[in-house]
């Protein structure tokens, strides 16, 4: 969360998510809500030799979604491109990475309970399932800020796409708690 206001730095939030992440090291960590001053915290934290950062080169907003790879999982070069979602008032877009025999795609869809939001979340949503649409052997996993209420996730389940947290079957929990811990939501999924 790179457009809240805390009392800890982004850097120091940045270091101590890695601290938590880095054991046993990831192959691939997709972000959202990323500022300049956390890219550059996580480029600290990880071997430059090591790792290739991907995000949308130009953007709106003063943060953006981050997809960070190690090399040691990648035989060859992978290609990456970024899609800012044709229906968007906050500047979102999804960032497609394919490293060897992958393609991950790392969203950041709209939010709000508005028509408006709702409306332009459901455009994004069926965007991206065409857009890293499944099929052709190749595995593609769609990660991110959702932002997606109960059920308006329909049009990916429908053109196959599976919930990785249903298909734990471990009870609906939430990925978001508003400062007064009364309301929460599922936002952030992996496909």
């Amino acid at each position: 969360d790179g457009c809240g206001h805390y009392r800890v730095s982004s850097a120091n939030r940045m270091s101590a998510l890695w601290n938590m992440i880095a054991d046993p090291v990831p192959d691939i960590v997709a972000l959202q809500e990323v500022t300049a001053e956390m890219q550059a915290e996580l480029q600290r934290c990880f071997s430059a030799s090591d790792w290739r950062f991907y995000r949308r080169s130009c953007h709106s907003e003063d943060y953006f979604n981050l997809t960070v790879v190690r090399t040691a999982c990648c035989a060859s070069a992978e290609k990456s491109s970024s899609y800012l979602f044709p229906q968007t008032s906050n500047g979102r877009h999804l960032v497609k990475v394919r490293p060897d025999g992958w393609v991950v795609c790392n969203v950041h869809a709209e939010s709000g309970s508005q028509r408006r939001a709702k409306n332009e979340r459901k455009s994004q949503l069926e965007y991206m399932s065409t857009l890293c649409a499944p099929g052709d052997g190749i595995v593609r996993v769609l990660v991110g800020d959702f932002n997606a209420r109960e059920g308006e996730d329909a049009c990916l389940i429908q053109a196959g796409w599976r919930d990785a947290w249903s298909l734990t079957k471990k009870s609906q929990a939430w990925t978001w708690k508003h400062q007064n811990g009364q309301h929460t939501g599922r936002y952030d999924r992996v496909y």
